[in-house]
């Protein structure tokens, strides 16, 4: 059977992000350029404690959009979010200079000893002589190492666009009102050296870098669990204010996150709402969600995490829900690609409904049902798979 793990929570703790705690100009837009900072940003100098560029030459990062600043040498990419992004290098030249290029800001007005969440969005940019595929950025907090962040990959070429941006988020809680944040890239691997290799010298891209305090809002539960081999993704709110909607993410480290679904909000409102989304599109390891709401000014909160283990089915049939109003679902695990039909049949075994030529695909499947026009009573659902029968009951119930 599978294996079902999930935190249950009475009352949750949201990341929201606070005016006058978020950095200025998160979205980094700014006018493209090679050795340019984003208004309200400032380049990580060569002198500062976290910094290895040889020169000050060496410690500046650039601003990039689709078509430059130097399309030639593969200094442009598409941003995450907005109309830019900032790039920069970690790399050594003949071993006679280092390059370290950064960017960093000093936020004030922050609460002591109150949890923060640091958000941003890389990825592996590449140029002409930089081609390194995989890379990370280290965060620091004044000159001390916060965070280095999970690597990402990048197949493309060195001149391309379309890059996959990641979420990163790192936990942070400030000793003083007032730090300043650093983002310097960082190659993971021993060979800097530009024009090297394809291990060589690295370029990462960063953009919409966020700050959020941890408040209490009105999510009151964030569940996940495993039903009938997919995930069931439920949360409730006590109130709403402003919400625009709600989006699913999902990972399987706890720090890559990946779309799974949109979800409306309901505005302002003072009554509580229920909210479920299924996620059928599983892998059969530990996965993780988190839930982030925005609200109609384009503000963002996340919650904590949630995790499941494998969803594995390993019956031949689960049917949920039971009981059933609409639609019951079926989950179907078949050993070779097959067509079935699929009976639903009375107490007294009659034949009340049949649904013909349901095309399976070797592995699990997911099969919809409408039982609306059945009549409140309970049911057998009969079907046949891999020569096999299998039999499941259910109730169906009016709405």
């Amino acid at each position: 059977m599978y294996k079902i793990s999930f935190l249950a929570i009475a009352v949750f703790f949201i990341t929201q992000l606070a005016k006058g705690q978020n950095f200025t100009n998160s979205d980094l837009n700014g006018s493209v350029a090679i050795s340019a900072a984003p208004t309200g940003w400032q380049q990580v100098p060569n002198t500062d404690p976290a910094s290895t560029a040889s020169g000050s030459l060496q410690a500046t990062s650039d601003i990039c959009n689709t078509t430059g600043p130097s399309a030639s040498a593969g200094i442009l990419g598409t941003p995450y979010s907005g109309g830019t992004f900032v790039a920069g290098l970690h790399a050594e030249f003949s071993g006679s200079s280092s390059y370290h290029e950064g960017l960093m800001q000093t936020v004030s007005g922050l609460s002591v000893g109150t949890p923060y969440v640091i958000d941003f969005y890389q990825t592996v940019i590449k140029q002409s002589n930089a081609l390194d595929p995989t890379g990370s950025w280290r965060v620091y907090v004044d000159n001390t190492l916060l965070a280095t962040s999970t690597p990402s990959t990048s197949l493309l070429a060195y001149n391309a666009t379309g890059q996959s941006w990641d979420n990163v988020s790192v936990a942070f809680t400030p000793t003083a009102t007032s730090h300043t944040f650093k983002f310097l890239p960082y190659d993971d691997d021993a060979n800097h050296l530009l024009g090297s290799s394809t291990s060589g010298g690295l370029r990462m891209g960063i953009d919409l870098i966020t700050l959020g305090s941890t408040l209490p809002v009105e999510l009151t539960t964030f569940t996940a669990k495993c039903e009938g081999g997919s995930a069931i993704v439920n949360w409730s709110t006590a109130s709403e204010r402003d919400c625009d909607y709600f989006v699913i993410e999902k990972s399987t480290n706890a720090e890559n996150w990946s779309f799974v679904a949109k979800i409306q909000g309901n505005g302002t409102s003072s009554t509580a709402h229920n909210y479920a989304y299924q996620d059928n599109n599983l892998e059969n390891e530990i996965t993780y969600y988190r839930l982030k709401q925005i609200d109609l000014n384009g503000n963002k909160s996340t919650s904590d995490i949630v995790s499941i283990e494998s969803c594995e089915i390993n019956n031949q049939l689960m049917l949920y829900p039971n009981p059933a109003s609409n639609q019951i679902n079926l989950n179907v695990k078949a050993n070779k690609d097959q067509q079935i039909t699929i009976h639903i049949l009375d107490l007294n075994g009659k034949t009340v409904a049949v649904q013909q030529g349901v095309s399976l695909f070797e592995g699990n499947n997911v099969v919809d049902m409408n039982i609306e026009d059945l009549d409140q009573a309970m049911y057998f659902l009969r079907i046949e798979v891999d020569g096999k029968v299998e039999v499941q009951k259910f109730t169906k119930v009016n709405p």
